[in-house]
């Protein structure tokens, strides 16, 4: 077993929240998931998203200050937080604009261009060391340290995602990030698992053929792309038509030639950028996860859902111990459909923490939207109804899509130059 999780919380690592630019945040969750003395409880990378996730109270804020439109932006959204703020500015920051960031109150220290980040994680940690807000190491992020970390592949994602629990919008989830990824022009795939599967209907498709079914009888990309169909700028392969098929497939679903994996290489090789599989069939999970580089765990903010997503992550870090190749640092939380009734982020991750030595960060909340209702009835993806939707997926494209290479970026239209603005000095990024 190369990951460890126990199912109470015997220490308490730093609690971590990270802030960047989409571009920039790839390394710093690479790093700081890696690091056993860390607990990434969430990513930002947009100056909302920041100050939102700020209200899960980490221990820390590590963040890069092009996120931040300006220094007004930065200052209120540290207002009232308790944690201790590290932050990172340009190279060609002036003396004056370091010494306004070092005097807001919550920041223990401002640093300047590229920065070592093993360094940086020792200073953080003595810092709160200092505070007397460090805890022991956790046995499972001691056994991470032992055995090693496993990286993500960079340029190419497969994505799971995945509930122990139905009825949580992992079809509405996987729709929506295929489409985010296809707006920004990634060549990407939707590949359904469910039997039925409910994409086709999602979709506005007549017919659920061609499907899961055509790609089996010819595994190659020749095949796969005659198994796909085109919603806008989106392929999509179908699933299953009935559980029938989806047992009859079952006993192929790890094989090297017609199962999950050999999918995912397959869509690879056919030039698809990111793959994302709607993990519907229970009995997909093992070989969805085995195809996956990175795995979204979905749960409603319920006590339920809590115990759902408690029970998903160790059945990835456990049970599924050596079948897969998602590293510590590509496993998310999403919790969707969340309303004032239930649990407040805050208190499921406070609660996952108590539960688990290695809880997944949060990557998104949210929240319930009838519009998801009415995409449905009309036979239309959500994305295209519900706004709060819509900025999730912007959200977690942010922070899965920005690794991706220049060859499949190439077509999107170039990002103006940001400038951030502190006081009279304007530094051009």
């Amino acid at each position: 077993m190369s990951w460890g999780v126990s199912t109470s919380a015997s220490s308490n690592p730093i609690s971590l929240l990270l802030a960047a630019p989409p571009d920039r945040a790839g390394p710093l969750v690479a790093a700081f998931s890696a690091d056993p003395r860390f607990r990434v409880l969430a990513t930002a990378t947009s100056a909302p998203d920041a100050r939102y996730k700020l209200a899960l109270h980490p221990d820390a804020l590590l963040v890069l200050a092009e996120v931040f439109p300006d220094f007004d932006a930065l200052a209120s959204a540290l207002s009232g937080y308790e944690g201790a703020v590290f932050v990172i500015l340009p190279a060609d920051t002036p003396p004056s604009v370091t010494a306004a960031v070092s005097e807001l109150p919550p920041v223990q220290q401002v640093l300047t261009g590229e920065v070592n980040l093993p360094e940086l994680a020792g200073r953080i940690y003595e810092t709160l060391a200092a505070q007397q807000r460090l805890h022991r190491v956790s046995a499972a992020s001691n056994l991470l340290q032992q055995n090693g970390h496993r990286t993500a592949m960079v340029g190419w994602r497969c994505i799971a995602v995945w509930s122990l629990q139905g009825g949580v919008g992992k079809s509405t989830l996987s729709a929506s990030l295929a489409l985010e990824a296809a707006e920004r022009r990634l060549p990407t795939l939707l590949a359904g698992l469910g039997a039925p599967d409910v994409l086709p209907l999602r979709l506005g498709f007549k017919r659920p053929e061609p499907n899961l079914l055509d790609w089996l009888a010819n595994p190659t990309p020749e095949g796969l792309r005659l198994a796909v169909r085109q919603y806008d700028v989106l392929d999509v392969l179908a699933g299953f038509p009935d559980q029938a098929a989806l047992d009859r497939a079952l006993p192929d679903a790890r094989s090297p030639a017609t199962g999950l994996p050999a999918l995912a290489n397959t869509a690879a090789h056919a030039g698809y950028a990111v793959v994302v599989l709607d993990v519907s069939s229970p009995e997909l999970a093992a070989p969805a996860i085995a195809a996956a580089n990175t795995l979204l765990i979905v749960a409603p903010a319920t006590p339920d859902g809590l115990l759902a997503a408690r029970e998903a992550t160790q059945l990835a870090y456990q049970a599924l111990a050596g079948r897969h190749a998602v590293p510590l640092s590509g496993i998310h939380l999403v919790l969707n459909r969340v309303r004032d009734s239930q649990l407040g982020p805050e208190e499921v991750m406070r609660s996952l923490a108590q539960m688990l030595d290695a809880p997944p960060p949060l990557a998104a909340v949210i929240p319930d939207d009838p519009r998801v209702d009415v995409a449905r009835v009309q036979f239309r993806p959500a994305y295209a109804f519900s706004e709060p939707l819509r900025q999730a997926a912007r959200t977690l494209g942010d922070l899965l899509f920005a690794p991706l290479p220049a060859a499949s970026t190439a077509t999107r239209p170039a990002k103006p130059a940001r400038v951030w603005r502190i006081g009279p000095f304007r530094i051009r990024r």
